[in-house]
This record gives C-alpha cells, structure tokens and sequence, in this order.
C-alpha cells in the first residue's frame, strides 16, 4: 500500500521510498513528505548520519537526534550542535527542515527543554514534537499532551505528538485542537495485532488469537490496519454514534507514524 508520508529510519529509508511517498490528488500526482527519524534506540546513529541519509533520498525534514530518558539537555545540546554545524544544508536554497523533538524533565515539564531551543524559532523552525509521551501512563500522557500544547501554541508553532496511547480522552483533545496539533504517531495498534488483538470504536482490545505461523505476517499486518482504521473512526468522529466533518472534509486512515491534520495525509512509520 502506498502512503502520502513517510516517517523512515536512517536504516530504512531509501530513494524507493521517496519516489512512493506521495499520492494522486484530482488524477495529478502530488509528492507527499519524507521525514528522518532521530533513531533515539540506536546509539551509533548520529546527526551526520541522519543528514547524510536525508541528503541522499532527498528528504523534507529531519528529526535530529534525542534522548528520551536522559537528561533534557543532552536533546538541547545535540540539537543545538545540529544546527549549528550544519547551518547551511539546514537553512541553504536546498534546506532540509528540522522537526525539533522536546524532552520532558524529572517533573515531566516540556518548557526548560523548549527554554533551550527557543532560539531556533527565529532561524524559522516551527515544527516542534512532545517527544518521551511512551514513558507516562495514560492518564498522565494526556495532562503533559495538554500542557506541551499549550506551550507551543503560545508561540504559534506546529505541534506533533510521538507515540500517544489511542486513548478515548486523547484522541478527543487531539479533534478538538487540529489547529494546534499537525501530527502524530502510534504504535500501539501494531503491537496489539502482534498480541492478537482488536479494537472496537471504543478503543477496547478484544482477542482473536495469536498471529502465529504460515501467513501471520499478513494477517498481522491487516490487523494493525484495521486498529489504526479504528482510531482513525474515532479522530472523524470523537463522540461515537453523532457524526461529525472534520474541517477539510474526513481524515484519511493513519498508519503508524504522523497523521497530517492540515493536509489530510498520512506519514508510515518505517521504524518497525
């Protein structure tokens, strides 16, 4: 299946990739955007890597390299550096834009992560990411959701929401603020069909055995679909059962990886 965006690995993504990253609007081909991941879970990954494989698939923004767990800075320091060392294939003729992923501190707060990178909204980035979002629990990731949003939206700038639960309550705030909230990724709807499992419009999982053997790879793969079809159902239509249009008409499914709110597109997470 093709997909409009791409969220790739620096393993991953490849200039097949980018010539399939896009989709047919009106019966005209439009190129959809590729982005880079920090790939925070491999240490031998560095940002020269990550612009290096962005430079030769020709990809539309990076997400320099973070460290979800560690200590805030070490995100601010590398990002910084980022920046600063590679300032021209950042900001030249042939710029790479810069998705730029905050850490939470020890009290989960976003703002002396954003307090450190400020300085990059007037170098013109303004797509920022909540990143750490996995390590709270559902009720918590909601209240830091709440607050991250808040921040960035104070200073106008795109948000984008790493690996939220498919929370009811989430999903809802996510409805109701598509002008603050550009994107988002999941992978939770994959790592329940890997367990087997469903969910209805009410985000409950329900099993229907394990994916095991001859064949499992495919029917996990359309189990995840059907998931992500799920949330996807949910996102058009938060208060089940009273049918509502989302501003541009309905959002398409989402795939693992960032569901594009402005555009309606869709970005897969080549990660997994």
């Amino acid at each position: 299946m093709r997909w409009a965006n791409v969220l790739a690995s620096t393993k991953n993504a490849s200039r097949a990739v980018r010539n399939n990253c896009g989709s047919v609007v009106a019966g005209e081909w439009v190129q959809g955007t590729l982005i880079i991941d920090s790939d925070f879970n491999n240490p031998n990954t560095t940002n020269e890597t990550i612009l290096k494989k962005a430079s030769c698939v020709r990809a539309d923004y990076i997400v320099p390299k973070d460290y979800p767990g560690e200590d805030y800075r070490a995100t601010i320091d590398s990002i910084m550096n980022c920046f600063k060392e590679h300032k021209l294939e950042l900001c030249g003729p042939n710029a790479i834009r810069m998705m730029v992923p905050l850490q939470p501190d020890s009290r989960g707060s976003y703002e002396p992560c954003f307090l450190g990178l400020k300085p990059l909204i007037s170098e013109g980035f303004t797509y920022f990411g909540l990143g750490g979002l996995v390590s709270f629990s559902r009720g918590e990731q909601l209240r830091r959701i709440r607050d991250g949003t808040k921040l960035l939206a104070s200073h106008h700038l795109k948000t984008h929401l790493f690996g939220i639960y498919p929370k009811l309550q989430i999903l809802q705030f996510i409805y109701k603020h598509q002008e603050i909230i550009y994107s988002l990724d999941t992978t939770v709807m994959e790592a329940a069909a890997l367990l087997g499992r469903i969910l209805d419009m009410n985000l409950q999982p329900h099993p229907v055995g394990k994916t095991l053997g001859e064949g499992s790879t495919k029917m996990r793969y359309r189990l995840a679909e059907y998931n992500l079809e799920m949330v996807n159902a949910v996102l058009n239509n938060p208060q089940i059962g009273k049918p509502t249009k989302c501003k541009g008409g309905p959002m398409q499914e989402i795939k693992t990886g960032r569901k594009d709110f402005d555009n309606n597109h869709v970005l897969e997470d080549f990660n997994k």
